[in-house]
């Protein structure tokens, strides 16, 4: 098993910093927050991932515009992003929050935060693609008979999601890629489908190649007409992963 060191602390003038090549920390202006990544090579072509899934306090700083100065970012451009609309019930579904993976996120939510944070970095902020996201999982090297120490799944779980990093990091360095909240990819025919399965799932269902297109029951119970775009009041296991195109 391979664990990595990160280096948290870098220049506030900076978005983007390094300790090696392989490792990165985004750091979000305007708030106090960074994100870590590491460099994977992804069908021939190096890929910045987050090593964890994204919390609920950075989906927030999106929602609530934490990042915001007198109404306005340091940056126009976030400024100009449409932001998802605050959600009309808890969305954690009193999980946790701050340090838990942000879930009930539609596939139209991820992308948001994506735009936004491109926005804020200058950097090129996505989604992976579905063959994308099977490519890391394959190279993540997790045994299914080590799973459980990995994972966060139904047998596990305690009906819940956990803490993003509580389990152990993979051969990547990467954490939750299986299990805790599904992940949000982009398809070949441009739709999301989630992928890693999640907390609800057994262990024999936490697949490579997992991918779940979304269902109208993931947001059957919202009241709201039309249903928000955004929010997706019956899916609590949906949540997403960064990653990164075009760091140095």
């Amino acid at each position: 098993m391979v664990f990595r060191s990160f280096t948290a602390l870098c220049l506030a003038c900076l978005p983007l910093c390094s300790s090696e090549e392989s490792d990165l920390t985004l750091k979000v202006e305007g708030t106090l927050h960074s994100i870590r990544l590491v460099k994977v090579t992804v069908e021939g072509t190096p890929l910045w991932v987050a090593v964890h899934e994204t919390p609920w306090e950075l989906y927030d700083t999106l929602i609530f515009k934490f990042d915001q100065k007198d109404g306005k970012s340091d940056s126009s451009k976030a400024d100009a992003v449409t932001r998802p609309t605050k959600p009309y019930v808890a969305a954690d579904r009193g999980f946790g929050h701050n340090g838990f993976p942000a879930v009930s996120v539609s596939f139209s939510g991820a992308k948001s935060y994506c735009e936004w944070l491109s926005a804020k970095t200058g950097r090129t902020v996505r989604l992976p693609s579905q063959s994308e996201r099977e490519s890391i999982a394959r190279q993540a090297t997790v045994d299914p008979s080590t799973m459980t120490e990995f994972a966060v799944f139904a047998d596990n779980a305690k009906a819940a999601t956990q803490k993003v990093g509580s389990k152990k990091a993979d051969a990547l360095g990467l954490h939750d890629l299986f299990g805790n909240a599904g992940e949000w990819a982009v398809a070949a025919d441009g739709t999301g489908v989630l992928m890693g399965g999640s907390f609800e799932e057994p262990i024999g269902d936490l697949e490579v190649t997992d991918a779940r297109k979304p269902s109208a029951d993931w947001n059957a119970s919202d009241p709201q007409f039309p249903k928000s775009v955004w929010w997706l009041t019956d899916a609590p296991f949906a949540g997403f992963r960064i990653v990164i195109e075009d760091a140095p």
